[in-house]
C-alpha cells in the first residue's frame, strides 16, 4: 500500500464503504456509520503521514479533513437513505 498513489487507495477505500453500507444500511446505522467514517479518517491520516519520509502535505490553509473528502473524494457514510 505504500507504493500506490492517495487517489487509488482512497477509490478502494470508497468501494469497500459503499458495499458496507449497502449491506449494513438497514436499521437505524448512524452512530455505527459515525464511528466508521471517524475511523476511515484515522487510518487515511495515519497511513498517509507514515507513507513516506515527508509525509502528507496538504495545499497551503487547507486542512487534512479538506484534503481527504475534497480533494481526494473520499465518502462519508450518512445513516439516511
Amino acid at each position: 500500500m505504500c507504493f500506490k498513489p492517495a487517489p487509488l487507495i482512497v477509490n478502494e477505500v470508497n468501494r469497500l464503504l459503499r458495499g458496507w453500507s449497502g449491506y449494513f444500511g438497514y436499521g437505524h446505522p448512524r452512530r455505527a456509520f459515525a464511528s466508521v467514517n471517524y475511523q476511515t479518517f484515522r487510518r487515511m491520516d495515519i497511513h498517509l503521514r507514515r507513507r513516506s519520509q515527508r509525509g502528507c502535505r496538504p495545499g497551503k490553509g487547507m486542512s487534512l479533513y479538506e484534503h481527504l473528502y475534497y480533494n481526494l473524494g473520499l465518502e462519508k457514510l450518512c445513516g439516511i437513505r
